[in-house]
């Protein structure tokens, strides 16, 4: 049995309802711990960016992982995130079919 590890992406586009496979492990005590080992260790923390301004001014992304991780850009995890998969294959099933729903949510230019 493996354990999948299920979040949402902040630049997806619907990401209160788009999630991703973001990591798997052999055991969820694994991805939690990885998880443990990316976080901020100061607690959330607040990335500016400028060229994303809106109306208020510079646009803020409110991160919970540290900068520079492979989960830096994802939302906080909640008991729901962590998910059995049975086998390496399954997993890259899921993979597979999040690239082809990223590749037809992009415009294709003739």
């Amino acid at each position: 049995m493996y354990y999948g590890l299920v979040l949402s992406h902040m630049r997806d586009e619907n990401f209160e309802t788009s999630f991703r496979l973001a990591a798997w492990a052999r055991t969820k005590e694994a991805l939690l711990a990885f998880v443990a080992a990316e976080t901020e260790p100061g607690g959330p923390w607040v990335d500016e960016n400028p060229s994303m301004a809106n109306l208020n001014g510079t646009y803020r992304y409110h991160k919970v992982f540290r900068k520079g991780s492979p989960l830096e850009w994802f939302n906080a995890p909640d008991e729901r995130s962590y998910v059995e998969v049975a086998t390496p294959d399954e997993v890259a099933e899921i993979a597979r079919q999040q690239r082809a729903a990223q590749l037809l949510s992009t415009f294709h230019v003739r």
